[in-house]
């Protein structure tokens, strides 16, 4: 759902909608107290609030050091 191969028009506003919807599952199959959020999409963050107001949401993502091979893929 979050991948952009599942979104080939209009990726980011589709990553959002799977973000959100992948939440939807995490909260209605077992509401957790704390949420990890490790992808970097927060855009389910608000909806998590919404629907789970006492589920604390953490996020983390890891951005690597820019090397100048990465530069060469951009």
């Amino acid at each position: 759902m979050i991948e952009e191969k599942t979104w080939p028009h209009f990726t980011l506003l589709g990553q959002a909608l799977g973000h959100i919807i992948l939440a939807n599952e995490a909260i209605n199959s077992l509401t957790p107290d704390v949420l990890i959020d490790t992808h970097g999409l927060g855009f389910s963050y608000f909806w998590i609030k919404l629907m789970a107001p006492f589920t604390k949401v953490v996020g983390y993502t890891h951005y690597p050091f820019i090397q100048k091979n990465m530069l060469a893929r951009v």
